[in-house]
């Protein structure tokens, strides 16, 4: 990891002889772990501790730094499991003090998909909130193929298309035949041949999507904010366990 990295760029000479071969003896106890089980777990060694600091400040995180959160917890447990079967020394005894939650874990993970998108299940509310913008913007489709028809017919369209534009679905529409198509103007194209309007009939769905959209934004935010409450509870053992998994890595990276 890039925190593994930096942990053997500052490793320096060392002049006191316990220290030296407490170091040595670290290094020969990662040694019998890679040969008796293979190389560790390694990943998901992530700078927590701006995020651990916000959440305890009454924060609220961003997908990313929770899914990193959820991660740093994951690799912990695995290297737990890793060496479960080790004898114990101070290094083994190291990793076995590791924090682990995997409640906390298991929650983000099912919560958040990407950095970008949270889980359609991370909460009843927001799986019915997303099911209705779905059912809205299939009627509103509906009904703009219908006005697409007969504004084709009459040669109203720059093309065929459904659009969007500041957030409302939207037709391409001559500029020639504004006055002749009933909407609101939202954009234009770079020409000014086309102008981008929604139908009069579409206006009350799209205000329904626009409100349903609102809704998903605040649920997101609110589980954003329970989770970062949790993280909250635990960061302190979130924290530690940065400083641990930097050393470990270090430890193995010069065992191998």
């Amino acid at each position: 990891s890039s925190m593994g990295k930096r942990a053997v760029l500052n490793i320096r000479p060392r002049s006191d002889i316990k220290a030296v071969q407490k170091l040595q003896e670290e290094t020969e106890n990662a040694i019998g772990l890679i040969l008796s089980y293979g190389n560790p777990p390694l990943f998901g060694i992530n700078e927590l501790k701006s995020a651990t600091k916000r959440a305890s400040l009454g924060g609220v995180l961003s997908m990313g730094q929770l899914l990193e959160i959820a991660e740093s917890l994951r690799v912990s447990r695995s290297l737990i499991d890793y060496c479960k079967d080790a004898e114990f020394n101070e290094f083994t005894g190291l990793i076995r003090s590791l924090f682990t939650q995997r409640g906390l874990e298991e929650e983000i993970e099912n919560a958040i998909d990407t950095e970008e998108r949270m889980n359609d299940s991370a909460s009843d509310k927001l799986f019915n909130i997303r099911r209705n913008i779905t059912i809205k913007q299939g009627q509103i489709r509906t009904k703009l193929n219908d006005i697409m028809v007969q504004a084709s017919k009459g040669g109203h369209l720059s093309e065929n298309l459904i659009t969007v534009r500041e957030g409302r679905y939207v037709l391409p529409v001559k500029a020639s035949s504004r006055s002749s198509f009933k909407g609101l103007v939202h954009d234009r194209s770079a020409s000014g041949a086309t102008i981008f309007m929604e139908p009069l009939a579409c206006v009350e769905l799209n205000n329904q999507i626009r409100d349903l959209e609102i809704e998903e934004k605040e649920e997101i935010r609110r589980i954003l904010a329970d989770l970062s409450m949790q993280v909250s509870a635990f960061s302190s053992e979130i924290e530690g366990n940065q400083d641990l998994l930097q050393y470990i890595d270090m430890t193995f990276a010069k065992a191998k």
